[in-house]
């Protein structure tokens, strides 16, 4: 008997499933690779590896661009990999620096932040930051992380400017001793980003599992003991022995060795980190509970498992069974049947060499304990029936569909492989793919029933502010959910009984691929467009460097011309369409879908709205079919209806309890009045509540039944090889272009426009900064992707919605010091500081280009970022002129670009109180 099928729900528009996957997923990329090296001491694995090209699942070949690889390690014990990847102009260089064991874990703890602060290039763009502002004008985007073995530092850039970035990082790396307002600095960083972050990190748990505090007490004030102390484990935690390096990009190996010695061979060898396990002996026998605080006014429940040896793949591929698709185990029952989560998700880490997995969900205080229970009730159930083969096909698909999205630029798989070589090895990490294949549902359930037992757990909750007390310890928890399981498992096992018989054997997981493979074409082509004779119009883009496509079905209107007091209509809509179609259950659709190892999403911008199909190449003449059987014949009944209506209220509340969102709510309900145009959270619940499947239906006839959309085709395709299922069933003389009324002129306000409220839910206060902005058509209008960048440090979140005529730009900060005028001239005066600056205007533009050349690869995103800038213009060439002109305008000119949008007059703040 299937066990996994339980009765589901609609696909959700919110909530992305965070799946770490780790070293599997880049492995899907790699194929053979020579050239050994010597070295002074031999490795764990061979040095370089001739390996088969992993197959992808249905004998699909892996068509990346795929250079040889090197494991090296230098004289002086420095540990590098070099893997040469030429789909991509950029290349990212990865640094894990191991830790030296520290007695005291809460020191070890914050020296191990402070040396992520202090030690590496931050890449900002700010006047202060000399180092960071070079990394910035060399186009380096970095990214810093902190685990409790070690800290990671990741930098992407143009593969031309990956030479001038080694002397900046020995530079950091070689330094003297930090001063003590540098330390003091970081400090009072440390403490910001503590106030700032709205979620308990994912990472506090490792430290956690690791026997850490979650807090670990950030000093007042740096003494010389404190200072000396740190000293000596900078010292050590620079020495070569304990680096790993990993480049990844288009680059040559042998050129990038001879780089990496000339510039590191000198740093002092030192010796190895100890490696000895030293996990808690508790999280071995014992369950584990504890609370943290979260910011973001929800509740979020983190169990995680110590996984002892098993493999891997296996480990993988049982995470996507429990998270990855809408039919998988958690989602299911946890997100669409019973609401008791917003979001699922599954982690693999090595925490002390020792390996755990955390599954996580998100939801509110009032449901939090019937959550855990249902999360436990789940497991026990799946380490109690062996998957069928259909479903192991299914989680390996998935888990095949989130690689390929997830780890196609440099940056992503150059940290795949140096946390490989630091936690696994590589030689594991490049055969990840092909164990995973491998997998069979019997040690699928061996792992389950190894893995999931509560007496191992360890149990994190972050409790919202204000939440009713509850003084559990792990003993009254573990009673806790004793007294309830057995019921919740017997309920489940009824609905499971009832959704399997539903269910017949999927015969369509065969499909043969054919293909020819041009290694020309690994670099993004040109768009080309088509036109179906009385039907949509169709742009496509080469891309082969993965095997998947994007296809995308986009209609002009939206949010913002619904019906008055209508606000959400659009959503309902779509969501609604997507859940099932006549000749299909929802379960079955789905199903199908996920064991194709596609997906499909709805897409819901003011301006327009659509649906997005990622599919495998090899299985697209199916997924295509389906895909138009969404678009042209969806299911519009009362049953459907009140299923999406559900889920999305349940998503929608579970937004407006975050603090950010009602600030920039009030925000946007009093600038300029566009109330209804901004659709304030409020607005949206309230409104659903009311609309009936009638309005659905009649909203669906009006703005899609007979207007043709806009068709993009990015990925794996070769020129209209695709369009013709589309023009047979989308060619109709009844098809008219349909038109959005037009938006009311914009109206630049007169002075700024200061306005408080006060937010109960929050614990600081916040500062939400609108700015009105040109027509979409305008220079100016494109100037602001590159203040995205350029503000980058001034706000805490960017957010930029596009209209017709107007540009909105939102950010949010919790404001430190002051209040009122005082806190928005402070970020004012930030905001005209960087804009007038000419060398961080154009640091911020090399940061953009490099952000766009990353989101080349990422067919979804290169379908999206098409469309938002052409707006349906039928000018494809105009859209690619308008990046060209960003890229060659005079600094001077962008400058008054930026400066005309951001400026005092444009302005609108909102100051909420606690």
């Amino acid at each position: 008997m299937s066990r996994s099928h339980l009765l589901g729900s609609p696909l959700r528009i919110g909530g992305q499933v965070w799946l770490l996957v780790g070293a599997i997923c880049a492995g899907f990329f790699f194929s053979s690779g020579s050239g050994a090296q010597t070295t002074r001491r031999k490795p764990a694995q061979s040095r370089a590896s001739s390996t088969p090209a992993p197959q992808w699942v249905g004998n699909y070949k892996s068509r990346l661009d795929d250079g040889p690889f090197s494991h090296v390690i230098l004289a002086n014990d420095l540990d590098l990999v070099i893997k040469e990847h030429h789909a991509t102009t950029l290349a990212a260089l990865t640094v894990l620096v191991k830790a030296p064991p520290i007695e005291d874990p809460l020191t070890h703890k914050l020296f191990l932040r402070l040396a992520a602060e202090l030690l590496f290039p931050s890449g900002r763009i700010k006047p202060g930051d000399d180092t960071g502002l070079k990394v910035a004008a060399l186009g380096g985007i970095v990214s810093k992380k902190v685990h409790p073995n070690y800290v990671e530092w990741t930098v992407t850039l143009p593969a031309a400017n990956l030479s001038k970035i080694y002397p900046l990082l020995r530079q950091s790396l070689t330094a003297s001793d930090p001063s003590t307002e540098r330390i003091a600095q970081a400090l009072q960083d440390l403490s910001r980003n503590k106030a700032l972050s709205s979620d308990f990190s994912r990472q506090e748990i490792m430290f956690a599992l690791a026997g850490y505090s979650t807090s670990p007490g950030i000093p007042g004030e740096v003494t010389p003991e404190f200072r000396d102390s740190l000293s000596r484990f900078f010292k050590q935690l620079t020495q070569a022995s304990h680096l790993i390096f990993a480049v990844v990009g288009d680059i040559d190996r042998e050129t990038i060795l001879r780089q990496i010695r000339e510039n590191f061979l000198t740093l002092p060898a030192g010796s190895p980190v100890k490696e000895t396990p030293s996990a808690p002996a508790a999280s071995a026998s014992a369950l584990q509970y504890a609370v943290v605080p979260s910011n973001d006014g929800l509740a979020h429940l983190y169990v995680s498992f110590p996984t002892e040896k098993l493999p891997d793949a296996t480990v993988d591929v049982l995470g996507s069974a429990l998270s990855a698709g809408e039919m998988s185990i958690l989602r299911q029952s946890l997100v669409d049947q019973r609401t008791l989560a917003t979001a699922v998700s599954f982690q693999r880490s090595d925490v002390n060499h020792r390996r755990y997995i955390t599954i996580a969900l998100t939801t509110r205080m009032d449901q939090l304990d019937e959550a855990e229970v249902y999360l436990f009730a789940l497991l026990h159930q799946f380490s109690g029936a062996t998957p069928s083969a259909d479903e192991l096909v299914r989680a390996k698909r998935q888990l095949a569909l989130k690689g390929h999205e997830a780890d196609q630029s440099a940056s992503a798989i150059s940290l795949a492989l140096a946390e490989s070589e630091n936690q696994v090895s590589f030689q594991e990490y490049v055969h990840a793919f092909e164990n995973a294949n491998k997998v069979t549902a019997a040690e699928l359930l061996k792992a389950a029933v190894t893995i999931f037992k509560l007496d191992t757990a360890f149990v994190v909750e972050a409790w919202p502010d204000k939440a009713p007390a509850r003084t559990f310890t792990a003993t009254t928890y573990q009673d806790f959910l004793g007294l309830t399981l057995s019921r919740a498992v017997q309920k489940l096992a009824k609905r499971t009984e009832q959704a399997s018989a539903n269910l017949g054997p999927h015969d369509t997981l065969s499909t043969p691929y054919s293909g020819n493979f041009d290694r020309s074409q690994l670099k993004p082509q040109p768009w080309n467009r088509y036109s179906i004779l009385r039907g949509p119009s169709v742009s496509v883009s080469e891309s082969h460097v993965t095997p998947l496509i994007v296809i995308v079905a986009l209609y002009a209107g939206g949010p913002l011309i619904e019906p008055e007091n209508s606000k959400g209509l659009t959503a309902l809509m779509v969501n609604t369409a997507i859940q099932s179609l006549q000749s299909k259950t929802h379960e079955e659709l789905w199903f199908q879908i996920e064991s194709l190892g596609a997906t499909i999403q709805p897409l819901i911008r003011d301006d327009l709205f659509g649906y997005v199909l990622i599919t495998p190449r090899q299985f697209a003449p199916v997924t295509v079919e389906t895909f138009l059987d969404i678009l042209m014949t969806p299911q519009l009944n009362d049953e459907n209806v009140a299923v999406a209506k559900k889920t999305l209220m349940e998503q929608w509340q579970a937004d407006a309890a975050r603090p950010g969102n009602n600030a920039v709510d009030k925000l946007e309900s009093t600038f300029l009045g566009l109330t209804e145009m901004h659709r304030p959270l409020a607005v949206l619940i309230r409104n659903l509540q009311k609309m009936r499947t009638a309005d659905v239906q009649d909203w669906w006839n009006q703005v899609q039944k007979e207007t043709p959309p806009a068709l993009l085709i990015v990925g794996d395709t070769e020129g209209t090889e695709l369009v013709g299922p589309f023009a047979k069933r989308m060619s109709s003389s009844r098809l008219q272009p349909y038109l959005p009324p037009p938006m009311s002129s914009f109206k630049t306000p007169k002075r700024p426009a200061l306005f408080e409220d006060r937010q109960p839910n929050s614990s600081s206060p916040l500062l939400a900064i609108g700015f009105g902005g040109p027509s979409l058509a305008s220079a100016n209008s494109d100037a602001t992707q590159i203040s995205r960048w350029l503000f980058k440090d001034v706000f805490d979140e960017i957010r930029v919605d596009e209209f017709y005529y107007l540009r909105y730009f939102a950010g949010l900060r919790n404001v430190q010091q002051g209040t009122g005028n005082s806190a928005l001239n402070q970020t004012l005066q930030q905001m005209d500081s960087l804009s007038s600056n000419d060398t961080c205007i154009e640091a911020a533009r090399k940061q953009w280009q490099t952000q766009r050349s990353e989101e080349e690869l990422n067919s979804k995103a290169r379908a999206l970022s098409f469309f938002q800038r052409s707006l349906f213009s039928p000018d494809a060439e105009a859209v690619s002129k308008s990046v060209e002109t960003l890229d060659s305008m005079p600094v001077a000119s962008l400058r008054d670009a930026i400066r005309s949008v951001f400026s005092l007059q444009n302005a609108l703040a909102c100051f909420i109180t606690p």
